[in-house]
């Protein structure tokens, strides 16, 4: 990336309109839990979020926790409110955001269902990572916005290579299943879903199953999450990225 590019998008009061490129941050709320939607599903308008790069990422993590808080979702038939871990849905927004391919004109959308939500960053995987190493190895698209926006007071990410990791950690706090992370043809999305990490035991204590610790096959649906960071492809082998 040029030096011009990242200090637009970290200085700059609107980097949207004075860059060639796409840069925000698109937020819609669909009222399905079904993988495939339509405009019919949309509620509302979607949101447009735009500023210089610090901003950015908190405004979009604001708005999607508002709109949770203000919303309703559809779970087993009835209507309830939803929550998810904060600190892991600022992580994934961070990343999306941080380490996206700049020159894809495109932004970063987040779509929230009745069951999960999914951020969705322009472009592949950069870099070395792979599913073997993602929790242990770094690797960085923009390394100049990186570093720069580790400097401001208060940033976003600490550049010490454990977003991912709060992400995870945070999830399996609430016991909800590890995020699952997809590589698409020009794009990497992640997804954090409702589903429990204890459905399984419940339903084989009704069974009258041999189940293990409730904690224990949490922390087990873990484990393997992190073995094989939950990745689906739908071309070929998988690559993720992670601050």
């Amino acid at each position: 990336m040029r030096v011009k590019t990242a200090a637009i998008l970290l200085f700059d009061d609107e980097p949207q309109a004075a860059l060639s490129t796409r840069s925000g941050v698109k937020i819609a709320r669909y009222q399905t839990s079904g993988a495939k939607y339509d405009r019919s599903l949309l509620v509302g308008t979607p949101h447009s979020v735009e500023g210089p790069t610090d901003l950015l990422i908190r405004a979009s993590v604001a708005k999607i926790e508002g709109i949770m808080n203000s919303s309703y979702f559809r779970i087993k038939g009835r209507y309830k409110q939803v929550t998810y871990p904060p600190a892991a849905i600022h992580e994934i927004v961070a990343n999306a955001v941080l380490h996206r391919d700049y020159s894809l004109k495109d932004d970063v959308h987040v779509s929230i269902y009745d069951n999960r939500i999914e951020v969705t960053s322009p472009g592949r995987l950069p870099g070395h990572i792979t599913p073997q190493n993602i929790l242990e190895e770094r690797f960085m698209r923009n390394p100049k916005i990186v570093r720069l926006v580790n400097k401001l007071p208060n940033p976003p990410n600490r550049d010490i290579g454990e977003g991912l990791n709060t992400a995870f950690r945070e999830m399996e706090r609430a016991r909800l299943k590890p995020p699952m992370i997809e590589e698409l043809e020009s794009a990497v999305k992640v997804t954090l879903s409702r589903s429990h990490c204890l459905s399984r035991a419940a339903n084989c204590r009704v069974s009258g199953e041999t189940q293990s610790h409730p904690e224990q096959e949490c922390k087990r649906d873990h484990r393997q999450g992190k073995h094989a960071v939950h990745i689906q492809s739908l071309r070929a082998t998988h690559r993720v990225w992670r601050h």
